[in-house]
This record gives structure tokens, C-alpha cells and sequence, in this order.
């Protein structure tokens, strides 16, 4: 465990105390053990995040998980702007989402500034596609702007169905292959049949923090 699985387990207590209940509730009790976890260096193994746990939250939330490292938890919407929703833990480190899609994280280590994957979000609404562009920028060492600049594409694996927090979903399952002449990564979409929600994805942020998977949670 390292700092990432602290922070996202701090956004974790402060979901428990927006509920009702209480000091004793089972979702303390999950963080508990987390953090100890965490702080120890030992391999704890918590409950599941469950529904109950999140018993009193009115805002949207979703679920990450840092796949290299093993930290997870739940942040919550706190800001939307221009189509863009950003969502944060306690102690500020944040995911922003734009039609499911991460555009940039802050607080998890080596921060995405920014990602422009526009053309992968039209083609997830129209059915996949080749030779799409894609940008993400970091920050340096010396607070440079450094852009990382990819040709991906992107098809459609088939349909499946998939459940988070007891809430199950039929989905169209895309992948993309995304490639420059250094870096290679994959990411995929578990997206609605019927609206186009994208319920579940795995997307790589950067070579330090690897692949995130996100999870929406339906109210």
C-alpha cells in the first residue's frame, strides 16, 4: 500500500461521516482496517465497499481503483463544469470525468494536468474506430508542460453485463489500443446499451500510476 490507497481511504471517512450511521457503522470499520493496513505495510485484506456504506451520500459518486498499487475507494462529486464532473476526497486529491471519460486526476502522485480524448468519447457513441488522437500532459520536474501525444483505436468486444454495489448493468464492452513509438497501453469501456452511460472503465493515466478503474455508482 502507499499514499494513494491513504488519501482514497480518507475520502472513504468522509463518506462515513456524512451518514447516519454513526461511530460504530461498517464502513469505519472498513477504513479501519484499511489504513492500518496501509500504515503497517502488511497485506490487509477488507471487506467489500458496500451499498450501506454510502447509506446517506446525495451526491454522485464512483468507486476507483488504483490497479497498480491495490488502493481504492469512493470519491464524490463535489463540482460540474461545462460537462466536465470533478470528484474529491477529503484531503482534495480528485478525479474529473467528462462523458465517463478521465481528463485529469490530481493528488495521486504523478498527475494527469489534462487529456484531450475527444475523438475516443465520439467514437465510443458511434460504434468504434480507428486512428484516434489522443493527448495527456503532465507536469515535469520543472513545472514544465510535457505532452504525451498517441494514435489508438477502437473496437467493440461484445456485450456483457456488469454489477457494482449490487446494481447490474447491460453493457457494450470496447477496448482501445493506444500506442507512440515508446509507450503502449489498452483501456476499456463497459458502456450502457441504452443511453450511452459509461458504467465501468479501466484507463491508464501514466506510467507511474498506471491503469485506474472506475466504477459509477447508480443511486
Amino acid at each position: 500500500m502507499n499514499r494513494i490507497a491513504l488519501a482514497l481511504g480518507a475520502g472513504l471517512i468522509a463518506l462515513a461521516g456524512c451518514s447516519s450511521e454513526g461511530n460504530n457503522s461498517p464502513a469505519l470499520d472498513f477504513l479501519r482496517a484499511k489504513i492500518a493496513g496501509a500504515k503497517s505495510g502488511g497485506q490487509v485484506a477488507p471487506p467489500a465497499l458496500s451499498r450501506a456504506q454510502l447509506a446517506g451520500i446525495d451526491k454522485p459518486v464512483v468507486v476507483i481503483t488504483v490497479e497498480k498499487s491495490g488502493g481504492s475507494g469512493a470519491m464524490v462529486m463535489i463540482r460540474e463544469n461545462d460537462g466536465a464532473q470533478t470528484y474529491f476526497t477529503s484531503d482534495r486529491t480528485s478525479l474529473t470525468l467528462r462523458r465517463g471519460m478521465v481528463i485529469a486526476t490530481r493528488g495521486l502522485g504523478e498527475d494527469l494536468m489534462f487529456t484531450d480524448a475527444f475523438a475516443t468519447s465520439v467514437a465510443l457513441r458511434t460504434g468504434g474506430g480507428g486512428d484516434l488522437p489522443r493527448t495527456h500532459r503532465y507536469l515535469d520536474g520543472e513545472n514544465h508542460t510535457l505532452a504525451m501525444s498517441f494514435t489508438c483505436s477502437l473496437v467493440k468486444t461484445g456485450s456483457e453485463g456488469v454489477e457494482i454495489l449490487g446494481r447490474k448493468h447491460q453493457t457494450r464492452h470496447f477496448r482501445e489500443s493506444c500506442a507512440n513509438e515508446t509507450v503502449n497501453f489498452v483501456n476499456e469501456y463497459w458502456v450502457s446499451a441504452s443511453n450511452g452511460q459509461i458504467w465501468q472503465s479501466r484507463q491508464w493515466v501514466g506510467p507511474e500510476t498506471g491503469v485506474l478503474l472506475v466504477q459509477v455508482v447508480q443511486r
